[in-house]
């Protein structure tokens, strides 16, 4: 284990990546490995990696030592009015939740909503679900017992399907046999 200076470890702080500047932030806070790949959005693998990096390049200090020693680098350049760089490093990353609720709209989905665009054109914006049009799909195989139904429409398809085939290699094998006599 090599022995360095404050300045040493400063230098070395000053010329650090800003992803390693963001691990290392939430690592002097005192989180774990998970917690700051959870808030960085990384593995907890990728944050290993950046600070086993930093340990290294320090002289392969505890990982206490390297939050300490952070925590000191940054106060001092606090105290000597060192402005940081122009793009502040977050202490957090800003997560959206996965579902955003928005706020409900009246006449959603009904048949009545209509849509006003800037030049006053009126435009259903009704679902289709809610239009009384006659149904694509044969009530056959849309009624009661859809699913039986429509697996039993896939094997006839499929049987026909053979049957075509079968005719076809029957037909082929009656030609060749007449060509070779």
């Amino acid at each position: 284990m090599s022995t360095k200076t404050e300045s040493q470890f400063f230098e070395i702080f000053h010329t650090t990546s800003v992803r390693r500047h963001e691990t290392l932030d939430l690592m002097a806070d005192g989180r774990s490995s998970k917690e700051i790949a959870a808030m960085l959005g990384v593995t907890q693998s990728a944050v290993n990696k950046r600070i086993d990096a930093m340990r290294a390049k320090c002289g392969d200090i505890p990982r206490a030592a390297l939050g300490r020693h952070y925590r000191a680098y940054q106060a001092n350049l606090l105290q000597n009015g060192v402005p940081q760089s122009c793009d502040k490093i977050p202490s957090e990353n800003l997560h959206l939740p996965s579902a955003f609720a928005w706020p409900e709209a009246e006449g959603k989905d009904t048949a009545l909503a209509t849509s006003r665009l800037s030049d006053s054109l009126v435009v259903p914006a009704d679902a289709p679900w809610h239009r009384n049009e006659p149904s694509r799909v044969p009530e056959a195989l849309d009624g009661e017992h859809a699913s039986l139904m429509r697996v039993g429409a896939i094997f006839g398809i499929a049987l026909g399907i053979l049957l075509v085939a079968l005719v076809a290699f029957t037909a082929m094998a009656a030609l060749s046999d007449a060509l070779s006599s």
